[in-house]
């Protein structure tokens, strides 16, 4: 089965167990949805973590996950792991 993977982004955090994520894109690999992230970051410093990749600049912390999906699979607007949008 070819997979695809799909970036979001933190936009707003309700709870310890609700958050709010935006699409972002779909790339054919997870590096390239991480080369969007350095691109987004600019020459701010960019620190992945295990389960998300972050940076900060004057606007605040933007914080991204990345998502692997079956090629193909309808997305429902929201990440797959448990977070509600």
């Amino acid at each position: 089965m070819a997979m695809q993977f799909e970036l979001w982004r933190l936009v707003d955090v309700k709870d310890e167990t609700r958050s709010t994520w935006e699409f972002v894109g779909t790339f054919k690999t997870p590096k390239r949805a991480r080369a969007r992230i350095f691109e987004l970051a600019g020459k701010n410093v960019v620190f992945p973590e295990e389960e998300t990749t972050w940076y900060e600049d004057e606007d605040g912390v933007h914080t991204f996950r990345i998502e692997a999906v079956a090629e193909g699979a309808a997305r429902d607007g929201s990440p797959a792991l448990g977070d509600q949008k």
